[in-house]
């Protein structure tokens, strides 16, 4: 299944979106969140360009670094939304979290 999730958005919204999501930097203010929190990510989309599995998975260790009690799962299905690319895996590790598997 294809999806044009950008055929009808209003260009210059997404352009100041992207540019305030990548230019902010929270690594000092997570420092601050006490709850246990689950990381998503994928890294299988960037296998194109080079990346590695172990390259996005420390990326995502520095990014959190400041912050407590996180844990990390990296998909190794999902292109970029993984709730399309891969449910199952998604809930397993959802659910995993919440009930402490």
């Amino acid at each position: 299944m294809v999806f044009n999730y950008f055929k009808n958005v209003d260009r210059q919204t997404l352009i100041e979106a992207n540019y305030k999501m990548l230019s902010a930097d929270l690594r000092d203010s997570i420092k601050t969140i006490q709850a246990p929190t689950l990381v998503l990510g994928t890294w299988i989309g960037l296998k194109q360009f080079g990346f590695t599995k172990e390259i996005v998975s420390q990326n995502y260790l520095d990014q959190y670094a400041n912050m407590k009690n996180v844990t990390f799962e990296i998909s190794d299905n999902s292109k970029h939304f993984i709730m399309l690319d891969d449910p199952e895996w998604l809930n397993n590790k959802i659910k995993g979290f919440l009930l402490n598997d």
